[in-house]
């Protein structure tokens, strides 16, 4: 296998695994919850783009 696409698989599956875990902490809080953490992170977006 081509080298360049065994890293490019790597990286995939290591996203995966880090989307995975995030998802995995997300599903503890309720949709009133989360519409509050994405509330939160639309405004510190904003804040740190300006």
């Amino acid at each position: 296998m081509d080298k360049g696409i065994a890293y490019a698989n790597l990286h995939e599956h290591m996203h995966n695994q880090i989307i995975n875990k995030y998802l995995s902490i997300l599903e503890k809080y309720n949709d009133e919850e989360l519409a509050t953490i994405d509330s939160f992170i639309k405004d510190l977006t904003n804040e740190l783009e300006r």
